[in-house]
């Protein structure tokens, strides 16, 4: 998966848009970023709000010496405008806070009357990872909204996502998780969680980039944090056991596919269909550290 995800986030830029997504999917699947992003984001950034958050987020996991000419000014202008769009304030914040400028924790008001006028499950997500880039303690009337909103996910099977598809779940679990690991307590049942993975990786083999984006942020968001990553059992080998003296190899594993250290795995019961004779001794697995 890593080599065929990367292989699609491999350039070329054509775009701002493309620079962030190919930098932020490149740092998810801890791959070399691209030559020349930061000089392509320097000579392509222009006055707009979204080429301003695009160039931010890319400085932000690169580092680039990112410097725009009246770039705060720009920035600050919506903010202190009365009555801006929680799209507008999630970027202008996250903007200041990746060019390590400063921002206003008196902010988390306007994000609450934001979403006073717009309580779509996007419009969350963004008061969620606006208020995670604010200093200072969560505001817990944002905070509070987080299982409520969770609720409006649907079932399909073990499945769990929201009516508007990969883009809106996805940004909902990053901003819901970076917020839940801000305040220190998670938001989210271990069932919702459950749930939201096997959708997550569900879409593994879309094919477009902006779906394999989208499809990166949700599993990193489940993937990075301290509160409740999902694990599974990946078997190394095939699972086919024969012979005397097998060896049967697995690891735990986060929704990323990459290993979990500091964990066990125990066997509970290994017997051969056809006779019922135990196959291996119940009782911990040799190895360790997750494998």
């Amino acid at each position: 998966d890593r080599e065929r995800l990367g292989a699609v986030f491999g350039g070329p830029l054509d775009s701002l848009k493309s620079a962030y997504q190919t930098t932020v999917a490149r740092q998810i699947l801890k791959l070399a970023p691209l030559d020349g992003v930061c000089e392509f984001v320097s000579s392509n950034t222009g006055d707009s709000l979204n080429d301003l958050y695009y160039a931010s987020q890319v400085s932000g996991v690169l580092g680039c010496n990112f410097a725009k000419e009246g770039a705060e000014g720009t920035l600050m202008q919506e903010i202190t405008a009365e009555g801006a769009s929680i799209s507008k304030l999630f970027k202008r914040i996250s903007s200041l806070a990746n060019l390590n400028l400063a921002v206003d924790p008196t902010l988390s008001g306007k994000i609450s009357a934001a979403l006073k006028k717009d309580d779509s499950v996007m419009a969350h997500a963004l008061a969620y990872l606006a208020a995670a880039a604010l200093p200072g303690d969560v505001p817990t009337d944002v905070y509070d909204t987080i299982e409520d909103v969770a609720h409006r996910a649907d079932t399909i099977g073990t499945a769990r996502s929201f009516e508007d598809g990969l883009m809106e779940t996805a940004m909902f679990l990053k901003g819901a998780l970076v917020l839940s690991q801000k305040k220190g307590k998670a938001a989210l049942s271990g069932d919702m969680v459950k749930g939201f993975t096997a959708y997550m990786t569900s879409n593994k083999n879309k094919a477009s980039q902006s779906s394999l984006f989208y499809t990166l942020i949700g599993l990193d968001a489940l993937s990075n944090n301290n509160l409740a990553v999902p694990t599974s059992l990946s078997v190394a080998g095939g699972s086919v056991i024969s012979g005397d003296g097998s060896n049967f190899q697995v690891a735990l594993v986060n929704p990323l596919g990459e290993q979990v250290t500091g964990s066990d795995a125990s066997i509970q019961s290994a017997v051969v269909p056809a006779t019922g004779a135990a196959l291996f001794k119940t009782g911990p697995m040799e190895g360790g550290d997750g494998a």
